[in-house]
């Protein structure tokens, strides 16, 4: 299609430029800080902190210390009711929201300048892309950005831009919202079924699909999944042009449809056995881009086996604050986003690098500055090093630092459960499921009967949802709804379950969070009694990160 081949030519400068700085990436981190701090010089922070008399990257670190999230939202507060000036010199366009330790979600302001800069890595991206898988310019694409459903609001400000295409710049937008399978319109639709439909039946349409970019591959997994269940419905409206989504009249969809008998026949041949022929839905499908390390490397296979002629590109680490890495074809493992921030990482005892001062093999946190007015922040994220794409490193998403649990994107912090769990004595943790669909509440089983065990995680669910991304992924289907298990003597199985697990005994604390997937199976033993399956459906309007 012409639109993929014009979206190459107006992406190749940026990539150029991009491929340019993977030579000299000193260089151009310090293009980068330089311009962050000529930038916003005349803030609030950075008449404090003397942005005007920063020479280079070294005097920028003594006079700016590592912060937490936490140390800038009284400031994005301020700039959420319409303030200019506490951390940026320029206007803010827009806020995105995601989650926070304590208080479960938090907002992150958008200059142009911090868009542009996130384009300056995404570009390069979809140029690569499009060069290196060719069979994508023959069809179609399925996006999705932003959560659907999305709140318009958050604490006063404005979230989000008016439609995914707009990430991408004003050149290329319009092209990728005329390649897209379904209307980006569509994540407007509040009501999660209605929405999931629309888009399912768009996409059974678009026999010519060569590419699904998600984020978590159990996003794409659950469409599936209704996909089979709706299997009935979509072939009867796909055969009389119709949208019989309760509710939704198709006048009212963003796009008309025509009767297709033909391919409702292929549509309901693929979905005739009991293992579907997703080839017989999108033939030529090419490409899938979705998270495939840390916690969502698991899932991948599943996605590889459903739809086994695409080919899954693993994403880069792409934060909500700050785009970090990219994968392009030539490495095999996506590359430091040098022209879109300024980066540092942390070792395990504190100290700072620059990207060129990495090692192989070491393991990281992630601090970044922004040009949206983010300084010296720490992203809570752990990187590998694998090595050098020219001189510019290698990285792979590893994990979030500190005590996070992360199946799908919900990113639960352990301070941020304790928090929700309140003072309450007794034994109380939330760990995974041994089926990771979900998440248990483990509670001592001579404190509470099922009855109030379940009552306790129907609340705590609700309490739950304050973290943006917990609440989009309930909402989607991606996690379970929480389910309340008891134990027989539970802090004792927990203490011996750390010492077998190599714990000293001064380590270990009560448990509030953890992340891994068998206390289920660990802490039942002999001492399980019971599980109780909590219904409680979330109805909040939440949102994803970018």
């Amino acid at each position: 299609m012409s639109g993929w081949r014009r979206i190459r030519d107006l992406t190749r400068t940026d990539y150029d430029r991009f491929r340019a700085n993977l030579r000299r990436p000193h260089e151009a981190q310090s293009d980068q800080l330089r311009d962050i701090v000529s930038l916003h010089a005349g803030s609030e922070f950075g008449r404090r902190h003397g942005f005007d008399l920063v020479k280079d990257p070294d005097d920028f670190r003594a006079r700016v210390s590592i912060c937490a999230p936490e140390h800038f939202e009284r400031d994005i507060r301020r700039m959420a009711v319409g303030e200019i000036g506490p951390l940026c010199a320029r206007p803010i366009v827009t806020f995105e929201q995601t989650s926070g330790s304590h208080s479960g979600g938090r907002l992150v302001p958008y200059t142009a300048e911090g868009l542009a800069a996130f384009r300056r890595a995404v570009l390069p991206w979809l140029h690569d892309l499009i060069g290196s898988r060719p069979g994508i310019a023959g069809g179609r694409a399925y996006w999705t950005i932003s959560p659907v459903g999305r709140p318009r609001n958050g604490e006063g400000a404005t979230l989000g831009l008016s439609t995914d295409a707009q990430y991408f710049g004003p050149e290329v937008a319009p092209l990728i919202a005329g390649l897209s399978a379904a209307p980006m319109a569509l994540a407007e639709v509040e009501d999660i079924d209605a929405w999931r439909y629309l888009v399912l039946r768009f996409l059974v349409e678009a026999r010519d699909l060569t590419l699904i970019s998600v984020w978590s591959p159990t996003f794409l997994t659950g469409l599936l999944d209704k996909m089979l269940r709706y299997a009935d419905r979509l072939v009867a409206d796909v055969a009389a042009g119709t949208v019989s989504w309760p509710g939704i009249a198709s006048a009212a969809c963003p796009a008309r449809f025509e009767p297709d008998p033909e391919r409702a026949r292929e549509i309901a041949a693929a979905f005739s056995d009991i293992d579907p022929d997703m080839e017989r839905v999108w033939p030529s499908l090419d490409t899938i881009s979705c998270w495939a390390h840390g916690s969502s490397a698991r899932f991948v296979d599943e996605v590889a086996d459903r739809l086994p002629r695409a080919w899954i590109q693993p994403k880069g680490l792409l934060a909500t604050e700050a785009a970090v890495s990219i994968p392009l074809a030539d490495f095999p493992w996506p590359v430091l986003a040098v022209d879109s921030g300024f980066y540092e990482f942390v070792d395990e005892d504190g100290n700072s690098f620059l990207c060129d001062e990495v090692e192989t093999g070491g393991s990281y946190r992630v601090v970044v500055t922004t040009h949206s007015g983010l300084y010296r922040y720490e992203l809570g994220d752990r990187v590998t090093i694998h090595g050098w794409a020219e001189a510019t490193p290698m990285i792979e998403f590893v994990g979030r630092g500190g005590l996070v649990s992360d199946l799908c994107g919900e990113k639960l912090a352990e301070a941020f459960v304790h928090e929700v769990l309140g003072d309450e004595p007794g034994f109380a943790m939330v760990a995974p499921t041994t089926d990771a669909a979900g998440y248990a509440l483990f509670l001592d089983a001579s404190r509470w009967d099922e009855r109030s065990a379940t009552a306790r995680a129907r609340a705590l669910e609700d309490r739950l949802t304050g973290n943006p991304h917990y609440a989009y992924a309930r909402r989607l289907g991606q996690l379970a709804p929480l389910k309340s298990v008891r134990v027989l003597d539970p802090l004792s199985r927990y203490y011996e379950a750390c010492l077998a697990r190599g714990q000293r005994v001064g380590e270990i604390k009560p448990p509030v969070l953890r992340s891994e997937t068998d206390w289920d199976s660990v802490l039942r033993g002999r001492g399980h009694v019971g599980t109780g399956l909590d219904a409680h459906r979330v109805t909040h309007r939440t949102e994803d990160c970018l």
